[in-house]
């Protein structure tokens, strides 16, 4: 996975269950917080 900008901020291939999912949900919520901080950056510059 990565960002806008093109830079790589998941990937890999993890060795155990619990791991791999670590690492997916974290990403997930990575993603969530940038669009979070996107909607709320957009909605400030059209004030």
């Amino acid at each position: 996975m990565c960002d806008q900008s093109g830079k790589i901020f998941a990937d890999g291939f993890e060795r155990t269950r619990p791991a791999a999912k670590y690492h997916g949900e974290r990403a997930l919520f990575f993603l969530l917080s940038q669009a979070h901080l996107r909607k709320r950056s957009a909605a400030s510059s059209e004030d």
